[in-house]
């Protein structure tokens, strides 16, 4: 967990508030906070105080969960809600949790708020660490394709354990006169001139880095061979 929380609690009672903050920094947990009790404020704080988490009562005079959660599932849907309430009943709280929120808590058992809090902060962390992770290795790939398919040499990814062609780029398809589709379907068999027992051989020793760089005779598309240097 961040070592101070920011949160945004909708909430027409400031004792209650009071209530909330003392249970939760009896087990330890850190945090600065803002109250408001109108979806302009609420809107506002969203955007200037940038909650880590939002803690909003269901029912207010001028202002409600729901709404609140409507709010946050359209301006800032990442955000951990804990809906903490008076009371609710099962179908009120099923719904509140069809909208987006996260976890409820009922003001009478306040003891649950601060394990509530804790696990929606984690998820929030995991999520946002998953996000992060999933975006770099999209650049990451698109790196590497940019790499690959715009690479002027030929190119050729072969599975060592059938010797199936399983990518190639636009500089194989233009030197062996074979579309994208038709490469991939090949075996590195169908291509080099050698018997499938010496491909093997050779490929062993690539695999057990025996060898590195082998001139080859390669059959293009139209049938006419070629000497080939293989690295």
């Amino acid at each position: 967990m961040k070592s101070k929380l920011r949160i945004l609690f909708a909430e027409d009672l400031p004792s209650d508030v009071e209530l909330a903050a003392r249970a939760m920094k009896r087990q330890g947990i850190e945090f600065d906070s803002v109250r408001v009790e109108k979806a302009d404020d609420f809107i506002d704080q969203l955007k200037n105080f940038n909650p880590d988490l939002i803690i909003s009562d269901y029912s207010m005079p001028v202002f409600d969960g729901l709404q609140a959660l409507e709010l946050r599932q359209k301006l800032a849907p990442n955000i951990p809600f804990i809906v903490f309430t008076g009371s609710m009943n099962e179908k009120t709280a099923v719904e509140c949790m069809k909208k987006g929120a996260t976890d409820y808590i009922i003001k009478e058992h306040l003891d649950r708020l601060p394990f509530a809090v804790n696990e929606a902060i984690e998820q929030y962390e995991h999520r946002k660490a998953k996000k992060k992770l999933e975006s770099e290795l999209t650049v990451s790939e698109e790196r590497y394709k940019a790499l690959f398919k715009n690479n002027r040499a030929v190119i050729l990814v072969i599975n060592p354990k059938d010797y199936r062609i399983i990518d190639a780029n636009d500089a194989a398809s233009e030197f062996y006169g074979y579309s994208y589709d038709q490469l991939i379907s090949l075996k590195i068999s169908d291509i080099n001139t050698l018997p499938p027992e010496r491909i093997k051989e050779e490929m062993n020793k690539v695999l057990h880095e025996k060898k590195k760089s082998y001139t080859f005779r390669h059959k293009l598309a139209s049938g006419e061979v070629r000497d080939v240097e293989v690295f």
